[in-house]
């Protein structure tokens, strides 16, 4: 297993952007494959976690973007191009804990928080942007997602992983990939939102990977690259993506998961087991390219989520797969809710272009469709000064 290198965070390896500069960093989105839930605390402090995941490209792109200007005009501007918002901060009491998790700049402003170097928080706006280029100018932050929140394909931990590497890099730092993944652990948890290390693993190193870590407080994610899986057709299979219109939080999930695991109910332990069972078979079927036993292990896996937590469902997605069974090889909802997107596995060319053609004439609701998806190949990529 390659361990990600171990820089500081906050050493500078570059002078902070000039005034009127920026950079911009983006990342893919992640389709967990296998082994989800070992990774969230307090499971994988005890036991450690095994994941398979995928970073992705959806409609060709990048999903989830963070651009960090250094303007003239002093103080902080947060902008949100997906939601429309703006909002300029007059107060450094703004910056500060605890965030409202269901604000909508929360997660910028926790962002900011625990970039800013210092061990104490200063009193003022203006201190703060001084503090953080070591000179004047304000700071100016714009978030970009393709993806809904409650998408399942963990966009909220993927866009906090990418603004802090964007924050970094704006004040001339290169931080370590372990580094960010600690520091979204940190985020979420000053969010309160919880979570585990997959999402941002998943997004910011690309392909098909499976990734552990060890038992113990400081979780060090290592990973290994898998072969990748042809999941275009026309003769071998191919993957779909469909927006259900449905979004469901994971907050309250983790909480049910978590209180069954540390009640120690049996069945929820032997879940567990079988949850890093099937990561490490998946990664062996990747290896060996066995499509079948991909298919297998993918529906497994569905299966052990919907065992945990029997909400992570929705009737729809149930009803439509029995329907269709003779044209899916594999399918689940992505990420620990039961809302978001649908991934699926179709044996081939004609079998997807019959299930496209079934949800366009029948879609779930007003705000479904598809999306295209194919395996990304860069993980976190960081655009140069501009």
């Amino acid at each position: 297993l390659t361990r990600f290198p171990s820089t500081t965070l906050f050493t500078p390896a570059r002078p902070p952007l000039d005034i009127d500069q920026s950079i911009t960093c983006s990342a893919p989105a992640r389709i967990d494959l296998a082994g989800g839930w070992t990774d969230t605390p307090p499971i994988c402090h005890d036991l450690g976690g095994t994941v398979v995941n995928l970073a992705v490209t959806v409609n060709r792109r990048h999903a989830i973007e963070a651009t960090v200007s250094r303007t003239q005009k002093p103080g902080i501007t947060i902008t949100s191009t997906d939601l429309n918002r703006t909002e300029h901060l007059r107060d450094a009491d703004d910056l500060a804990p605890p965030f409202n998790p269901a604000h909508w700049s929360a997660l910028a402003r926790a962002a900011i928080h625990l970039s800013s170097p210092g061990p104490r928080a200063p009193r003022t706006i203006d201190a703060l942007t001084r503090r953080f280029w070591s000179g004047p100018g304000g700071i100016h932050i714009t978030t970009s997602s393709l993806l809904p929140k409650g998408s399942g394909l963990g966009t909220s931990s993927i866009l906090a992983a990418t603004l802090l590497a964007a924050l970094a890099h704006a004040r001339g730092e290169r931080p370590s990939l372990n580094s960010l993944f600690a520091r979204t652990l940190s985020l979420e948890q000053l969010l309160s939102t919880g979570g585990g290390w997959q999402d941002q693993v998943g997004g910011l190193t690309p392909g098909f990977k499976i990734v552990r870590t060890s038992p113990g407080s400081s979780q060090i994610p290592t990973f290994a690259p898998l072969p990748a899986l042809s999941l275009a057709g026309p003769y071998g299979p191919v993957a779909l993506l469909y927006f259900t219109g449905v979004r469901r939080m994971a907050r309250g999930i983790l909480r049910g998961v978590v209180g069954s695991y540390l009640s120690r109910r049996s069945d929820t332990l032997r879940i567990i087991r079988d949850l890093k069972h099937g990561a490490d078979a998946m990664a062996d079927a990747l290896q060996r390219r066995d499509t079948d036993e991909f298919a297998h292990r993918l529906n497994e896996y569905r299966s052990l989520k919907h065992a945990i937590d029997p909400g992570a469902s929705l009737p729809q997605t149930e009803h439509f797969a029995a329907a269709h069974a003779k044209d899916l090889l594999a399918w689940e909802l992505p990420g620990a809710g039961g809302g978001g997107y649908l991934f699926m596995l179709a044996p081939n060319g004609r079998a997807a272009a019959r299930i496209r053609r079934a949800l366009q004439r029948q879609p779930f609701n007003a705000h479904a469709g598809f999306a295209s998806v194919a395996p990304d190949h860069s993980g976190l990529r960081i655009a140069p000064r501009a």
